[in-house]
């Protein structure tokens, strides 16, 4: 979906986002969750089982972003009907 002569770039932006938000920010919100299991728990080394409810909610969510990504690429045109944005379209926003 991105525009073909600026692929690189928004492939690099789109790294650089993920890698803050899913491995430091995912990374923290997951050991705060494990520390709050293991203290409603009291330490007895059961809070290991809720790693699933953890990553069950988290691919809820990225099903959802799915769906809604794939409902505006179908609004778009889908395959046959779809162009990506061209620079010219990004200078005129400007």
């Amino acid at each position: 979906m991105f525009p073909k002569d600026r692929f690189g770039q928004f492939s690099a932006a789109m790294c650089a986002v993920r890698s803050v938000l899913a491995v430091i920010l995912g990374s923290m919100l997951a050991g705060a969750f494990m520390k709050l299991m293991e203290y409603l728990h009291g330490g007895d080394g059961y809070y290991y089982r809720y790693c699933y409810v953890w990553k069950m909610v988290f691919q809820i969510v990225e099903l959802w972003l799915y769906v809604l990504l794939y409902r505006e690429w179908k609004r778009l045109g889908g395959r046959k009907g779809y162009t990506p944005p061209g620079v010219e379209d990004c200078a005129k926003t400007t």
